[in-house]
């Protein structure tokens, strides 16, 4: 097999609502097909999937790298000059597990997500400062358009 000049670290699957259509088993079988080595599956807020990815992925060959797109609170978004009385819409970050303790930190996060970052009628998120002393073991992409 050919080194692959591509690994996929942001795929959503049918977790994700309206963003990703793909059940976890027929993309694992798709990417085994095309001999892809590696991929994270990243849905938007949740873990989902994790368990059968990490099954169906390591059946196949292929290394699972859990991964979670989160909301970020944008620090504009309580500020009433900057805002101008819109509403400032939270920036997507991904985070990638590393370790046992990145998996621990992901947890927190989103714990901290659901119960503790979002206000009614908000998306869960957190904020910047959740990340401090719970982001050992964790790998953070913030690329891409809503990054």
């Amino acid at each position: 097999m050919a080194e692959p000049k591509f690994i996929h670290l942001r795929v959503h699957t049918a977790y994700s609502l309206s963003e990703g259509a793909m059940q976890v088993p027929k993309l694992i079988h798709k990417l085994h097909e095309q001999g892809v080595p590696a991929v994270a599956i990243t849905d938007t807020a949740n873990l989902f999937g994790g368990k059968a990815f990490s099954k169906y992925a390591s059946d196949e060959g292929i290394k699972p790298i859990l991964g979670c797109q989160f909301f970020l609170r944008n620090p504009d978004s309580q500020d009433k000059l900057k805002s101008k009385g819109k509403i400032i819409e939270p920036d997507k970050l991904i985070l990638l597990v590393m370790s046992d303790l990145g998996y621990e930190n992901l947890m927190h996060l989103m714990k901290v997500a659901y119960l503790e970052g979002a206000g009614p009628q908000e998306r869960a998120q957190f904020a910047l400062s959740d990340l401090e002393g719970h982001s050992e073991g964790l790998i953070c992409l913030t690329g891409g358009v809503e990054g």
